[in-house]
């Protein structure tokens, strides 16, 4: 049987008519990355492997070299295909996706394999951080995005979904306690913060038990007794950095009222005299006055 060879396009006389080759060498075609000679049974294969693969087609399937440039899904085509996965997707099928390891421990030698050979810097953006020009960016944005509107439309979602209780069911304690808590870390703020920080680690109820937190010097039940602000509440001049069970043990003693540790007299002072940057300043100063013009804090109607 006489037939014609896809490598070299000669004639060669053959009893198998499946054969497409004259030999191996015709079979067999290099790389067009690498120049490695692959096995290629019917001249399709351009690459050895899924790397040269990639590197062929990331410099050759660029733009209008495309298959797919230029070309769109239709609004009727897209909502098919959505109804088309919805309609596999029921308890079964999610059932079924998440049993491959389902149950499963990896052994430490598996755990090794899969991620001994990386190191921290291949996860995400651990370790990269952002430069300052790109943490001003990010802060700017965000609090363009948080306006009242979107905090209250966000509520509405979360009360509905189930997730938050709806303010109109919590108690005015629980809602002046959220109004005080810090709108920043404190830490860099507060006198002896970072080196509090640094020696014990900021606190976990898992992995740093003896850690420190930021402690009102006078209490949140002390304010909410005597309608003080939030605003005053969360000034740094109220912040302390403490151990964890520094805190745990002051609660203990019943000493949710610190008149000893500062006065409502000496935290309105070190208010005024505040001479470092806080956001809420201008707004601290205000509801000092307010206070002492004998006006006091209540919860905004729900």
């Amino acid at each position: 049987m006489k037939k014609t060879c896809l490598g070299c396009k000669g004639e060669f006389d053959t009893n198998y008519p499946q054969t497409k080759f004259c030999s191996k060498k015709c079979k067999q075609t290099p790389c067009i990355v690498c120049g490695v000679m692959i096995d290629n049974p019917r001249r399709e294969r351009k690459t050895c492997s899924r790397k040269c693969k990639g590197l062929y087609q990331k410099e050759h399937f660029i733009g209008e070299n495309n298959p797919n440039y230029g070309k769109r899904w239709s609004l009727d085509n897209r909502k098919k295909q959505s109804e088309l996965v919805k309609s596999k997707v029921d308890d079964e099928y999610r059932f079924n996706a998440g049993s491959a390891n389902r149950g499963k421990k990896f052994s430490e030698d598996r755990i090794e394999k899969m991620h001994g050979h990386r190191g921290p810097e291949t996860y995400g953006v651990y370790g990269k951080g952002h430069d300052e020009g790109t943490k001003k960016l990010i802060g700017k944005k965000s609090k363009e995005k948080f306006t009242p509107q979107y905090k209250k439309n966000f509520r509405d979602k979360m009360e509905n979904a189930g997730h938050w209780i709806p303010l109109s069911e919590k108690c005015d304690y629980e809602i002046y306690f959220n109004e005080c808590n810090w709108i920043a870390t404190m830490f860099d703020v507060v006198p002896n913060g970072i080196e509090m920080v640094e020696e014990y680690g900021v606190f976990n109820n898992r992995k740093n038990t003896k850690g420190v937190v930021r402690d009102h010097i006078v209490g949140r039940k002390y304010g909410y007794e005597y309608g003080i602000f939030p605003e005053i509440m969360r000034h740094p001049v109220n912040c302390r950095v403490i151990k964890h069970s520094d805190n745990v043990s002051k609660g203990q003693r019943g000493k949710e009222r610190p008149d000893a540790d500062m006065s409502l007299e000496d935290l309105f002072k070190k208010i005024t005299e505040f001479d470092g940057y806080w956001v809420e300043q201008d707004k601290c100063l205000k509801k000092i006055m307010e206070y002492k013009n004998g006006k006091r804090w209540k919860r905004k109607g729900v």
